[in-house]
């Protein structure tokens, strides 16, 4: 979260070169300014990264449909497969259910990263986006 934009690249490009398709290269793009964040999605897949995780913004607390907007944004900004970052104590927001069952409908998402350490959470994400 501390690199400027080229170092983050650089480092991005290393990795891909080093792990040369041995281990996935995931990269965060997440930024409370979604066009930023959707910057730092395209860097990363130009970078060549497997997949990317992006979190709702964080500071300015958007709404649902506010947050769903800004996967939507990110997610056109980009081809590549995005993970949702759901950690609502780094963040300080919570999805509801049904932003996670409409977030699952976007094409690139391929799933989430679930820091909340709920099991019946985790029962109920299943159960919402199948």
């Amino acid at each position: 979260m501390t690199l400027r934009p080229d170092e983050k690249a650089a480092l991005l490009k290393l990795a891909v070169r080093v792990t040369g398709g041995r281990a996935r290269v995931i990269s965060g793009a997440s930024s409370n300014a979604t066009a930023e964040g959707a910057e730092l999605a395209r860097r990363a897949e130009s970078a060549g990264v497997d997949a990317i995780i992006v979190t709702a913004p964080w500071y300015n607390r958007p709404s649902q449909d506010g947050v769903l907007r800004h996967f939507e944004y990110i997610t056109g900004a980009v081809t590549c497969p995005i993970i949702v970052g759901d950690s609502p104590a780094r963040f300080c927001w919570d999805f509801e259910m049904a932003t996670l069952a409409r977030l699952q409908k976007l094409p690139t998402v391929i799933g989430i990263a679930d820091g909340c350490g709920r099991i019946a959470g985790a029962t109920a994400i299943r159960r919402a986006c199948p």
